[in-house]
């Protein structure tokens, strides 16, 4: 019996031992991904791989490494070994032909993505409309436009990011873009809301008539959300003592690491958590598909401005300010 218990503890402190080493390896991995150095990271990777190679982390970091030093022949074999899920697997050889520029083979296995993918996002859609517009076909790039918007695309502005000079000038893109202007409601009174803040006050949107509103969708998880926080803290710093504010609904999963991010950073703003993450019901109101998502209010509680960044929204709080 006594055997037995010490063999017990080896194992256990064995495997103490090997978490800790995996999330060391993993911190450092993190710090070179920081530092750009991903020369190094690759190597500390395959390291690790060799290690804990069921480890989905390092798969996936491993992946998008080698898409960022665009060693596109190095992919597939790492696709085939570690890659399981056809969707997922479809989905990284998808990259791996766009960065080939093989418009023709991306776009067939975007289209058998598509066919067996169960959940119909828009976001799906344009990898088809760009691989079409590659391949100079208007019509099947239109038609895919259409089933974005169908599926309740609303992210206009990324519509001008992509190069669809191809199909911009066409009467169906413009219609297209009437459309999602109309789902998201600009220029229409904001759609009410009353949601529990984190201090567990109740924040309703039309108590705040008077005030410039940013309504922010975003989560901690989310990077491109984290980086626009910068932004945010300045103009707020700036701009709230002449009547802006803003009242960030959260996606995020878990109230402490919010708090905690909340905490860190000294966010002063309004700030909301039900814990629904996608499901979150103002989320829905406003048929959110992806984060961050900034939806600009003015005095008189109408929608005036939805997805602007930087400068941008920046102008457009101070103009609304000063109406």
């Amino acid at each position: 019996m006594k055997k037995i218990i010490v063999l017990g503890v080896f194992f256990l402190l064995l495997s103490i031992f090997l978490i800790s080493g995996e999330k060391e390896l993993m911190q450092e991995i993190d710090q070179l991904f920081e530092a750009k150095n991903l020369n190094k990271a690759l190597q500390l990777i395959d390291k690790g791989l060799a290690d804990f190679p069921d480890n989905q982390r390092l798969i996936r970091w491993k992946f998008y490494t080698l898409i960022e030093l665009k060693r596109y022949d190095d992919i597939l074999p790492h696709i085939e070994k570690y890659i399981s899920d056809e969707t997922e697997r479809l989905g990284a050889m998808l990259m791996v032909f766009k960065g080939q520029k093989k418009y023709q083979k991306a776009l067939e296995v975007a289209l058998k993505k598509e066919k067996i993918s169960k959940r119909k996002s828009p976001w799906s859609c344009f990898d088809l409309i760009e691989f079409y517009i590659k391949l100079n076909n208007k019509e099947k790039a239109l038609n895919w436009l259409d089933e974005a918007i169908n599926r309740g695309f609303i992210s206009f502005t990324y519509l001008y990011e992509k190069d669809f000079t191809l199909i911009q000038e066409e009467g169906r893109f413009k219609k297209a873009l009437d459309q999602i202007k109309n789902r998201i409601g600009i220029d229409q009174q904001a759609k009410d809301f009353k949601i529990k803040l984190l201090s567990g006050k109740i924040y309703k949107l039309s108590e705040h008539r008077g005030k410039v509103v940013l309504i922010d969708f975003w989560a901690t998880w989310c990077r491109p959300c984290l980086s626009g926080i910068t932004d945010l803290k300045k103009y707020y710093h700036e701009l709230n003592p002449k009547g802006f504010e803003i009242i960030g609904i959260s996606l995020d999963n878990s109230q402490e690491k919010l708090e905690a991010y909340v905490k860190k950073e000294n966010l002063k703003w309004k700030i909301s958590y039900t814990g629904q993450g996608w499901k979150d019901e103002t989320a829905k109101l406003y048929g959110l598909n992806s984060i961050p998502s900034y939806w600009l209010v003015d005095k008189k509680g109408v929608l005036r401005h939805f997805g602007l960044r930087k400068d941008k929204l920046k102008k457009a709080v101070e103009e609304l300010l000063a109406e």
